[in-house]
This record gives structure tokens, sequence and C-alpha cells, in this order.
């Protein structure tokens, strides 16, 4: 059984690097197409032509490497409602390895970016995240931010850590999180915190714990995560209630390269069932003292 779920999971790890890229160059070859809409959904939230050809190109990826898995994209899955194995069903995610996808993280950012016809600066990413049969805590997953000039992404699985691609590189970096970070919030010199009305806590409060650090602001969680495994943000906060495939896939890749990984509520990485809606924001630092030191500062 051990042997089967290690070649499967080798399978997947290796399918998920060339089709996280396909589904980013296939954005951007539309966006200097010039041939992106955008509406409102019935939340308020936006969502663009873009998103919706992404994640349909992703059910057909899966359709052809894995045609037995589940795909729960944010804009559309592989079951119909009320089938076995559609989007939230748990015995069919007991049975079956399952995906989730968010084919532009940060799409306010990717519009805006659009708009002005330049995606040099744009700090979105794609997303995706996938499960083993049964487990509740990511198997691996990869962001990747096509738009900037120097693109990058992550992958990370239970089987390798975190691996970190860039075009310039022939080899990918193995990422391990130096834990010797500040351990309190007024030593933080980086921060990335996110908010949109009715999240919960408001984490614009962040500036104040930490006066002498400097918002590094990026349009993906999954993005932030990344970079504080490499050092680049000591502290990223995303408050709740969350989607799943909004920060599984920035909690493994985080987790995996030693970072202290929790919800808003102090909850652990192993203890929340990332497949499930909504969690309680997300919380990643390099030591489990500025954690603590955050939560009890953001809980007065």
């Amino acid at each position: 059984m051990e042997q089967t779920y290690q070649v499967e999971l080798l399978r997947r790890h290796d399918a998920l690097l060339p089709v996280i890229k396909k589904l980013g160059d296939h954005v951007i070859r539309m966006f200097d197409a010039r041939t992106i809409t955008m509406e409102f959904k019935p939340d308020g939230s936006k969502v663009t032509t873009a998103d919706t050809s992404a994640n349909d190109l992703f059910v057909d990826e899966m359709a052809h490497y894995f045609p037995e898995d589940l795909v729960w994209g944010e804009e559309g899955s592989n079951i119909s409602a009320g089938e076995f194995g559609a989007k939230g069903d748990l015995e069919a995610a007991n049975q079956r390895w399952m995906w989730l996808l968010d084919p532009i993280d940060g799409t306010s950012g990717f519009w805006r970016a659009y708009q002005g016809n330049n995606r040099t600066d744009c700090t979105s990413a794609v997303m995706i995240t996938g499960f083993a049969p049964g487990a509740t805590t990511p198997t691996l997953s990869a962001v990747y931010s096509p738009f900037l000039r120097h693109a990058f992404t992550t992958v990370a699985s239970d089987h390798f850590g975190t691996e970190y691609y860039t075009d310039r590189a022939v080899t990918p970096r193995f990422v391990r999180l130096n834990e010797h970070g500040p351990t309190r919030m007024e030593d933080v010199q980086r921060f990335e915190e996110n908010y949109w009305n009715g999240s919960i806590p408001d984490l614009t409060v962040m500036a104040d714990m930490a006066p002498y650090a400097r918002k590094i602001r990026t349009s993906s969680v999954g993005a932030a995560m990344t970079r504080l495994s490499l050092g680049d943000i000591d502290i990223v906060a995303f408050p709740g209630p969350s989607n799943p495939h909004d920060i599984a896939p920035g909690a493994l890749i985080a987790h995996k390269a030693g970072a202290v990984v929790q919800n808003l509520e102090g909850r652990p990485y192993g203890e929340i069932d990332w497949r499930v809606g909504p969690i309680a924001g997300c919380l990643a630092t390099p030591n489990q003292a500025l954690a603590d030191d955050f939560l009890r500062k953001l809980n007065k």
C-alpha cells in the first residue's frame, strides 16, 4: 500500500510543474492578446475570462493525466453538483485523489494590471493543491507567479519538501527556512497581511505591532508564503473566513520549508482540515515564539 502511494504521489509531483506552467502561460497569452473580460460574482468578487479559461484547461489536463481524480476548482469542477465526488464531497475525497485550484489568486490585482496593460509588476499567481485519498492536510501543491519579469514557481510535497524554480536556473533550489528570525513583532522588518470587507480579524493592526517594518505587497497569499519560505518576509497573515483553495497551497509550501503554520485561532497546521471551508485564516512565521507574540497582541 505504501509503495502504491509513493508511486501515485511521484506521478502527480512530476506532472504538477508542467501543468501549472501551462496554465500560467495560457493566461499570459490571453493577457497579451487583449481578449480578457471581467464580471462580478454574486458575492461581489471579480472573475475574469482568464480565470474560467484556466480553470477549464486544468480540468482538461487532469482528465488526460489522472481521469479518476476529483477537481474542485474555484471556477468549476469535473463532477456536477449533486453527484458523487462533487465539490465538497468528503466521502469521495476520502477515496480518491482530489485537487483544489485557484486559477488566478489575486484577481483584483490581475485585473488592474490588465487594465493598465502592464503585467510585469503583477504579483497574482496560479495555485494548485493536491490531496491524497483521505488526507486532511495537503499532499502536494504548486504556486506559479508567471507575470513578473523574473517568474518563479514553488512546488511542495510530502516527498520532496519545498522546491523553488526560476526560468534562470537549470535545477530547483530546495528551500529550508532559517528558524532564527524575529521572535517579537517589534523586531519584524517585513510583513504581509491581507484583508477585505468582512474579513476577521482586521489585520491592518499589524502595522502598529511592527513599527519599524515595511509591508511587502503581493496579490497572492501563496506567493507571499513562498517569499516567507525564502526569507524575504518575516510573517504572513491572511484573515478568515478563508476558502481552502486560497490558503492550502501556500500553507504546505511554508510548512514543508520549516515555517510554523497555523490558523488565526492558534490551531496548528496538522490539526486543520485544509479541504473544508471556511478556515479561520492562516498564519506563517519562522518560529513559534513570533506566532505566539503575534496572536497575543492580536487578541488584545
